[in-house]
């Protein structure tokens, strides 16, 4: 673990991406071209942002790996408990209504206490998730134990998708922020991922073990989990950089506008709405269909224990694939362009799927690979192109509350989507529900204006070069 001391070091004078140069050495500049214009700005990228997304993005992969509990050893969990699909409903339910309840009111807590309070307080609730579920029981008990478990991971992982833009504005510089916010989420998605093949790996058990047999390994999985929150709950208290003290860039002093006031701009825009809408069509489905992934498959003779290597490839590309168009988008830009050639390749995947569980494509474990990876890496890697381009269109509305107020809408979303379980009709409808999601979401892409306005603001003071005055470096 790198030491405080090495952490606060400032990075060399110039660091290239590409072919283009960020001062990340402190610089005192004189800006006119803002209104009001700051004056004096002090502009630095510390060496420390690095070591803060490692810790924040691994308590992510956290974050969603317990959001995916289940519906990996949903077969595991009928067998011990007698668990039915309205019982998992029940469990993703708790996990997605609550967090879009407490998404905008995270961003309050964000702007009040900062950013070390928040993610520390993050990592407190992920601990007290999973402890909840260590308890030995039974029956009733045991299912509403495990939907308090899911409510205390969803009122942590509130935070999970509002903090990338904002810790990527506050600590990165212009030419990092979408590469960041990318990795922040896609984290996410690995540990998505990572359920997909850890859990049905730990229930792998003879076929004649006994339900006691299955309950205890139930059990031993929890206290695993438990172990592993609360080592990043230690880390994250000793560890965790406080708020930096010089911003990394022109955009990042300009005065955010806060909730209160943010909630009337974001809803008369228009941009912000086709952004929202065309996230929330693809990857909000998407999101709700992938915990019930085994569930569905099963229609077409895919167990828990295939079902879940299929999980694990997408998730794993999804946040992949977001990374490296975060990079380029940072390079070239082009997010309306990348939005749209999303879109279109969630439609052909969706529609890959639909014909093989209809059968009207022949059933093969290949063919359900590459539509299932084709429909998620793309709705996945929407994500981090959607929320820059909300941080972006929405400014100066904080980033935090533009992303917050999106999520809470995917959120709900979503949440009625997984409702759907409980309907006694099976899960065919998800199919169907997916493609029209997707066709849905292509005009709304089309009809974005990529009016990026913090980037503009950015642009303009290193184009602009009596702007930018050069007082002294502090070394």
């Amino acid at each position: 673990m790198p030491s405080l001391d090495e952490m606060d070091e400032p990075a060399p004078i110039s660091e290239r991406r590409g072919s283009r140069s960020l001062l990340i050495d402190s610089l005192v500049v004189t800006s006119s071209s803002l209104s009001p214009p700051p004056t004096d700005i002090v502009c630095r990228l510390y060496k420390r942002r690095w070591y803060l997304l490692a810790v924040f993005s691994f308590s992510s992969f956290v974050q969603g790996y317990l959001y995916n509990n289940y519906g990996p050893i949903f077969a595991s969990m009928q067998k011990a408990f007698g668990w039915t699909e309205g019982t998992l409903s029940v469990a993703i339910f708790s996990v997605l209504i609550v967090g879009a309840v407490l998404q905008v009111p995270s961003v309050t807590l964000l702007e009040r206490y900062g950013l070390k309070t928040t993610v520390v307080w993050m990592s407190v609730l992920l601990v007290l998730s999973t402890a909840v579920r260590c308890v030995p029981v039974t029956g009733e008990l045991l299912t509403t134990l495990v939907v308090i478990g899911c409510i205390l991971t969803s009122i942590g992982g509130a935070v999970t998708y509002i903090l990338p833009p904002y810790i990527s504005a506050r600590w990165f510089g212009p030419t990092e922020r979408r590469f960041v916010t990318a990795i922040s989420l896609g984290s996410n998605s690995l540990g998505t991922a990572a359920a997909f093949v850890i859990g049905p790996k730990f229930f792998e058990m003879p076929e004649h073990s006994t339900i006691h047999e299955v309950q205890q390994r139930y059990y031993d999985y929890c206290y695993w989990q438990f172990a592993v929150t609360f080592i990043i709950l230690i880390v994250t208290i000793a560890t965790f950089p406080r708020e930096a003290k010089l911003p990394p860039s022109v955009s990042a002093v300009i005065a955010r506008t806060d909730m209160k006031e943010a909630l009337p701009a974001l809803l008369r825009s228009r941009g912000f709405w086709l952004v929202t809408i065309c996230w929330t069509l693809t990857n909000g489905t998407f999101s709700g269909w992938l915990p019930v992934l085994s569930v569905d498959l099963v229609q077409v003779g895919i167990d828990q224990d295939r079902a879940g290597p299929i999980g694990f490839v997408v998730s794993v590309i999804g946040g992949a694939l977001g990374v490296g168009l975060g990079l380029m988008a940072d390079k070239c830009g082009h997010l309306k362009a990348v939005l749209i050639a999303l879109c279109v390749l969630a439609i052909e995947g969706s529609v890959w799927l639909l014909l093989l569980t209809r059968g009207v494509l022949p059933m093969s474990l290949a063919q359900m690979y590459w539509a299932t990876v084709l429909l998620g890496g793309a709705t996945s890697a929407i994500t981090p192109i959607a929320f820059e381009l909300v941080a972006d269109i929405s400014f100066p509305v904080d980033e935090a509350a533009a992303v917050g107020v999106s999520a809470t809408l995917g959120s709900i979303y979503c949440s009625i989507f997984v409702l759907g379980l409980k309907l006694p009709i099976g899960t065919w409808w998800m199919d169907w529900f997916l493609v029209i999601a997707c066709v849905a979401a292509l005009p709304f892409a089309l009809g974005v204006t990529e009016s990026l306005h913090r980037s503009q603001v950015d642009q303009t003071e290193q184009d602009n070069d009596s702007n930018c005055d050069i007082i002294h470096r502090i070394r």
